[in-house]
């Protein structure tokens, strides 16, 4: 019998809750599932802030002390990391594929979002070089989608570049009596569901919302997710002027489930550069019509049927997508239901033995 390789998990993992914590938490039980040997390396930081891959000295000093454990290299063979997309974001994870490299482990990148392209791309000088000397030293890259590939060709060949898409817990699918029970809502219901920062458009979720208010639209609206405690004051003000809005605090299992089987407009106004929105996917899942600005991973797989895609920084557009997506049909009927079935297929096993196929997959 074949020896499994021991593995390493090198990224965040719950809390707080994100896609890419989920992600890993998911990877890390599903290999354990599969009688592999497998660690992680929680490099969760515990503070939400609003401005992602921001810097500062209590994030440089909690890196620190997690940056350099040796033993993560040596007692591994497969050295699993999720990458940040800032400077600072591969820097802390450096010490690992170089040590990696130089004890020849498999160094694995899996990037869950689109930007670490760009970012190597707008660095100059030093850092540029520094970016690319670290990444170039790694054995294979994981992305969401296939245009998302360009992300790691300035590093490594095109064809040690693999596509894993993001999956749908089997909690949240509904069965088959739950789908027969699903309502058929008139008045629009309406989620957002992520943490609450500018990065993700919350402000042109409220003042669409603000807008559709004053013009009579009837609708309600739920939002869930973390709050940057510095922002705490203004979003909670904000909320509290719109009447139809409410906030859940954050929402996980049961209660996410239940959220999104009462709603049935989800709005991701994302103004960053995203990957593939775990809750467009869970959404999709409970029957949700999606109204979302445009990312390459999202256009990679659905059309402009299956998501109502609008403008970054646009309220206005997230207001007319609402009040369009409203008037019920029996063409969005059949797209919701079409949603659901493909969505079924992005199962967590899908996810756990696609990522096994690629580690196990020989470099060209």
């Amino acid at each position: 019998m074949e020896k499994k390789q021991r593995i390493i998990i090198i990224g965040p993992f719950p809390n707080p809750i994100t896609g890419l914590s989920v992600a890993n938490l998911t990877l890390y039980e599903g290999l354990l599932n599969k009688k592999y040997m497998v660690s992680k390396l929680d490099t969760s930081y515990s503070k939400f802030e609003d401005k992602t891959g921001s810097f500062s000295f209590d994030k440089l000093f909690f890196f620190i002390t997690i940056s350099f454990n040796i033993k993560c290299v040596l007692n591994n063979d497969v050295i699993y990391i999720t990458i940040g997309q800032s400077f600072f974001g591969v820097l802390k994870y450096s010490f690992y594929i170089l040590l990696g490299k130089l004890l020849s482990k498999e160094v694995i990148i899996h990037l869950h979002g689109n930007y670490l392209g760009d970012m190597h791309h707008n660095l100059s000088g030093l850092k540029k070089q520094l970016v690319k000397f670290i990444l170039s030293k790694i054995d294979k890259a994981i992305v969401l989608s296939k245009s998302l590939k360009n992300n790691f060709t300035p590093f490594i060949d095109v064809s040690n570049i693999y596509v894993l898409t993001n999956f749908v817990s089997k909690d949240i699918l509904l069965t088959n009596t739950e789908k027969e029970k699903l309502e058929t809502i008139n008045e629009p219901r309406i989620v957002f569901l992520g943490n609450l920062m500018t990065g993700k458009g919350i402000q042109y979720f409220f003042e669409s919302l603000e807008s559709l208010e004053l013009e009579g639209f009837k609708f309600t609206a739920k939002c869930a997710g973390t709050m940057d405690s510095k922002k705490t004051v203004e979003y909670n003000k904000k909320i509290d002027s719109i009447n139809s809005l409410e906030y859940l605090g954050v929402v996980r299992g049961e209660k996410k489930k239940q959220l999104l089987k009462w709603s049935n407009i989800l709005i991701c106004p994302s103004v960053m550069v995203e990957g593939l929105p775990l809750s467009i996917l869970e959404a999709m899942a409970t029957g949700n019509k999606i109204i979302a600005t445009k990312q390459p991973a999202l256009q990679d797989m659905f059309n402009n049927t299956q998501i109502t895609f609008i403008k970054k920084e646009s309220s206005f557009e997230i207001s007319e997508a609402i009040k369009k997506v409203s008037k019920h049909s029996r063409a969005q009927e059949d797209i919701i239901k079409f949603n659901m079935n493909y969505i079924e297929k992005l199962t967590t096993l899908k996810f756990i033995e696609g990522f096994i196929s690629i580690m196990n997959i020989e470099n060209e």
